[in-house]
């Protein structure tokens, strides 16, 4: 039972458009910060996290939600009231995925996520991962496609295990296939796709 219907956006159409061209900015351009600021986060989420589920989730899509979220019925209730996605225990199922970054345990050994396959590679996980900040922390650099050369990430809150995941997956040898990560900071947004480069900054 729905004990709370939280505030969604307030003009659906141009705040969801210009949220879906911010996220398509973040995804083509890997690394490069944007903002998504109509709404407060539902329950425990981050606003960004909120409003890229509320933009690109509907009826033919899942969602996963980790052991932090899942519980907190006022994001799960809330994205299932007004998108109609599915909400997934089984997160190899999942369309998107909501983790913090505290939880580690996500991306030791093989990760628990849909890569998509040959034939449907859209049909892969996008994971949406809250982390601390995006002015200070670990310092990185990615290359790839929508990079030139390459471009500096600082990010504090990314777990471990993802970083090591990140630095040492071979993109090429599932290409197409591939797990797209989101990084979230409050209303700030940056994305890894899956063929996006990550070496860690050894100069700094």
């Amino acid at each position: 039972m729905m004990k709370k219907i939280l505030k969604s956006f307030d003009d659906e159409i141009h705040n969801s458009q210009d949220c879906f061209r911010k996220i398509l900015k973040a995804m083509s351009e890997p690394g490069t910060k944007v903002k998504l600021n109509y709404i407060k986060g539902f329950g425990k989420s981050a606003a960004a996290s909120t409003q890229i589920l509320l933009t690109l989730s509907d009826h033919m899509t899942s969602i996963w939600f980790s052991e932090y979220f899942k519980k907190d019925t006022d994001l799960t209730n809330n994205i299932s009231f007004y998108t109609n996605s599915k909400i997934v225990n089984n997160s190899k199922y999942s369309t998107f995925a909501l983790i913090d970054g505290s939880e580690e345990q996500y991306f030791e050994g093989t990760l628990p996520f849909s890569v998509g396959s040959l034939e449907y590679p859209d049909q892969n996980t996008t994971v949406i991962v809250e982390v601390s900040s995006f002015s200070h922390g670990d310092s990185y650099f990615l290359k790839g496609p929508g990079i030139q050369s390459t471009k500096p990430l600082t990010i504090s809150g990314l777990p471990k295990s993802l970083s090591s995941y990140l630095i040492n997956r071979k993109n090429e040898d599932i290409f197409p296939m591939g797990i797209d990560f989101v990084f979230v900071c409050d209303e700030e947004v940056i994305a890894i796709p899956r063929t996006t480069l990550m070496e860690r900054n050894t100069c700094m």
